[in-house]
């Protein structure tokens, strides 16, 4: 047995859980195209893990970023552009690095190169910036850099980590970020970030952007979903998911329509084998039966 990844839709409301993807591969850090009608993700069906492009309607999927040995996409994050002809995504090597592939091919870029640790990249509304963590001077923070690559990045405030999550808010009015402490929002202007929430398992926000949507443990230990308020972190509602209890929810992706969003489940996964026509070996069960 091992980790299991599968991807689940959820309504917003709560009413309806049900597989996106599952299937004896891994799949997982979905993010759906700007039409809805399209999903990339992370999947090690072709072997190493890559970046996959997935039709609802149609079915059909096919690869669009390679694994490579030298360079793994495991922790990829896949993010569409505003205007889906983009893709910001993380490729592990010697440098854990933002790269930018354009969905009608050519060659990878890289957001930046003045710091070797970037992860969780987010882009702006208009899709002109992209928003990131990167480990810089001795410490994590949320930066942002031009979007086309080869720009000089913007240090907006300390936080972040290796395993963050960041969304823009489609207001354009706030960066949300998410570390140890919690998830937090900040200026894209930066300044200084404020501590909306204790750490959650995924978030997303709303359309509009007035209303961050955060699935969480309840206190029995069931997953459910919150919705609080934007800027003032209000809660306004939750209600409970049909999710297992003991799977681990992560990479939580608004679909366009509003109504619904995408998660990565992971669940760990083990089988009881029966092994026919075993001659045991006497002397030594009178060993352990001895001892």
């Amino acid at each position: 047995g091992g980790d299991e990844y599968d991807l689940a839709e959820i309504s917003l409301d709560g009413s309806k859980v049900s597989p996106l993807l599952a299937t004896a591969r891994q799949e997982h850090s979905a993010s759906w195209s700007p039409s809805g009608r399209q999903f990339a993700y992370v999947s090690n069906a072709a072997g190493l893990p890559g970046i996959w492009l997935r039709s609802v309607g149609e079915g059909w999927a096919r690869p669009i970023v390679q694994g490579l040995a030298e360079g793994h996409l495991d922790k990829a994050q896949p993010r569409f552009s505003p205007d889906g002809q983009t893709l910001a995504y993380v490729r592990l090597a010697d440098r854990h690095a933002v790269w930018l592939s354009n969905m009608s091919g050519g060659p990878e870029v890289p957001l930046e190169q003045e710091s070797s640790d970037q992860h969780a990249p987010a882009w702006s509304p208009d899709g002109n910036w992209i928003v990131y963590t990167r480990f810089m001077k001795q410490k994590w923070e949320i930066a942002k850099a031009p979007s086309g690559g080869g720009g000089r990045p913007v240090h907006l405030c300390e936080g972040g980590g290796s395993a963050s999550w960041l969304e823009w808010s489609p207001s354009g009015e706030w960066i949300f970020y998410q570390d140890q402490e919690g998830v937090h929002l900040v200026s894209p202007d930066g300044g200084t970030s404020r501590l909306l929430h204790p750490p959650s398992a995924a978030f997303a926000l709303s359309k509009d952007g007035a209303t961050l949507y955060l699935i969480r443990r309840a206190a029995d230990r069931h997953w459910e979903l919150a919705s609080l308020s934007v800027p003032a972190g209000v809660e306004r509602k939750r209600v409970s998911l049909n999710l297992l209890p003991e799977a681990d929810i992560s990479d939580m992706c608004l679909h366009p329509d509003g109504n619904r969003a995408v998660v990565s489940v992971r669940a760990l996964k083990r089988d009881i084998w029966i092994l026919d026509g075993f001659e045991q070996p006497s002397r030594l069960l009178h060993g352990w039966k001895w001892h």
